[in-house]
């Protein structure tokens, strides 16, 4: 799928949104979001200092996993090519009490300075891309982070079959409602052409989702819980831990 395709999809999606959507996401978050941000609060925890870790969300949207994170912890910023769920994630945080700084730009083509966060990251972003589209991606998230600090990206997670089975089915369907999908199992690819990024670790967050994404799930889920039982199947975010190295 070309780009304007893929932005006329995502454009749709948040037509209708309203600062009330932000915010029923900030109030009842999926499990996923409140896992990935109990793992970003984490990394903050490892710095010395009372300075404010600069983080950044790459493709935000409406930004809610940005507006879960600690406003103590992080200064936090959110970038996307859509200005509109820019402007309502601002105002929602305005309303919380909370500053959420928004930048509508190309996450390929930034334009900030070398080393300008401590933080990068993106979640439900990448997998909608190529190979050669997501080693561009990684390339800017290097340049901005700074040596010592750490990219992180979120996908969902193809190898788990169940949310493959899922994938599948609502694309046969006509209930799939974003871009297609790639699988991506590692970033082995895409890094051999990225100095200055080394993967650390990959995690896993939140089982249930797996299940409660395929559709009619209370029939659909009943094979697939047998066989976790039987044979645990991995859960439906992959999270890669990337270390920004070099100078």
């Amino acid at each position: 799928m070309n780009a304007s395709d893929q932005q006329a999809i995502w454009t749709q999606r948040t037509a209708k949104a309203s600062v009330a959507t932000v915010l029923d996401g900030y109030r009842s978050p999926c499990t996923f979001q409140t896992e990935f941000v109990a793992f970003l609060q984490s990394l903050a925890t490892v710095r010395s200092g009372t300075a404010r870790w600069r983080i950044c969300e790459l493709g935000s949207e409406f930004g809610v996993t940005t507006l879960l994170l600690s406003d103590r912890c992080f200064e936090r910023h959110a970038l996307d090519l859509n200005p509109q769920p820019l402007a309502l994630l601002e105002e929602a945080a305005r309303q919380l009490g909370q500053t959420v700084q928004v930048h509508p730009r190309d996450m390929f083509h930034t334009g900030w300075p070398d080393g300008e966060f401590d933080v990068v990251f993106s979640n439900g972003v990448l997998e909608h891309y190529d190979a050669s589209q997501r080693t561009e991606a990684l390339r800017e998230c290097a340049r901005i982070t700074r040596p010592g600090g750490k990219v992180i990206v979120g996908v969902p997670n193809h190898c788990s079959p169940p949310y493959r089975f899922a994938y599948l089915l609502r694309r046969a369907l006509g209930k799939w409602h974003y871009p297609p999908e790639e699988k991506i199992p590692d970033l082995a690819t895409e890094l051999r052409t990225v100095p200055g990024l080394l993967h650390e670790q990959t995690r896993f967050f939140d089982q249930e989702t797996v299940f409660a994404i395929l559709p009619y799930p209370r029939v659909l889920s009943l094979p697939f819980r047998l066989w976790h039982r039987l044979m645990p199947v991995q859960p439906y975010l992959r999270v890669f831990q990337l270390a920004r190295i070099g100078t």
